[in-house]
């Protein structure tokens, strides 16, 4: 039997956890105290989309220490916590990913695990709703890469283990660019969402807030161009190729259909990671979505004045978290 450890599990590391155990792996999940007790007592609680709930029964603990070898170590803590759990984490392993947002997540991961790393970029979503219960808000599909330092057939490996626990599932070669395709999305909602305290369909379907995520795109699209990467089109909201190529107008309608779509889809749920920290009052990911990419554009130096202006709003509400 594989064993698979899940670091920093809350809602998408649940997710995660619960395919895994569906794809026969032995797997364990390090999470916040009261999660883990909550799952060890009395399993963990999975609501679908249409509301059908299941019980799984996972191995859950907040102490490091009680983690054994595993084959594959998936990373979905919050970008910030990733260093520490880097430091954590079980040695070794086969396959290493990470579920974040941000382009330079990997690197760190790379730095420590080497060829075991493999790009990971995930439109799946979910929403702790209570330790031990997860809403699972969007079943998005998980792509799947190689990196330039990737083993051979790592990445199938995982991506093969992954798709026989039930998550939908794409092999990438060029995971680069999706991951920077998601990095663009992850900059213009999670702004327009941290700013607004919009649900992401909401955000896509008013007209002023669909504006705003347009005009965050398009400058991290040139952040992109500059970094040398092409973005690409995927089903869902991960449009940014097309989208940023409309004018606004046209831009804004496009979006709004996407809200239409997810409305029809029954996906309303979706609270952004970012507007979860907000709401709970921890953390946001800020530094390592709007601060990577805004760093980058002062490096090619490019002018990008909306990100600029946004992500120093959302330092300032981060600020009165901490």
């Amino acid at each position: 039997m594989t064993s698979a450890v899940v670091m920093g599990a809350g809602a998408l590391g649940s997710i995660f956890a619960t395919a895994l155990f569906d794809a026969g792996c032995d797997v364990t999940i390090l999470s916040r105290r009261a999660h883990a007790e909550s799952i060890s007592e009395s399993g963990l609680r999975l609501r679908a989309l249409d509301g059908s709930e299941r019980v799984v029964r996972l191995r859950a603990t907040d102490d490091p220490l009680a983690l054994r070898p595993a084959e594959i170590v998936m990373f979905t803590a919050k970008a910030f916590d990733i260093p520490t759990l880097v430091d954590l984490a079980p040695r070794q392993a086969r396959c290493v990913a990470s579920v974040q947002n941000g382009v330079g997540k990997d690197d760190l991961l790379v730095e420590q695990f080497g060829l075991s790393v493999v790009g990971c970029v995930t439109m799946t979503g979910g929403t702790l709703v209570e330790p031990g219960t997860v809403h699972h808000t969007l079943n998005g599909v998980t792509y799947i890469g190689p990196l330039p330092s990737t083993a051979d057939g790592v990445d199938r490996e995982l991506a093969d283990t992954l798709a026989a626990g039930g998550l939908p599932l794409k092999i990438r070669a060029d995971i680069d660019s999706v991951s920077w395709s998601k990095a663009v999305l992850a900059v213009a909602a999670m702004g327009v969402v941290a700013l607004t305290r919009l649900r992401f369909h909401r955000a896509l379907l008013n007209e002023h807030a669909a504006g705003l995520l347009y005009d965050l795109a398009v400058e991290g699209a040139l952040v992109a161009k500059a970094d040398g990467v092409d973005l690409v089109d995927l089903p869902g909201a991960l449009q940014m190729k097309s989208i940023v190529s409309l004018g606004r107008h046209e831009a804004v309608a496009r979006l709004s259909s996407i809200g239409a779509e997810l409305v029809a889809a029954g996906a309303t749920k979706i609270r952004l990671s970012i507007l979860q920290g907000i709401e709970s009052r921890r953390r946001t990911e800020v530094e390592a979505v709007h601060g990577e990419v805004l760093a980058r554009a002062r490096r090619h130096g490019i002018a990008v004045p909306v990100l600029e202006t946004v992500t120093a709003a959302i330092r300032a509400v981060d600020a009165e978290l901490l």
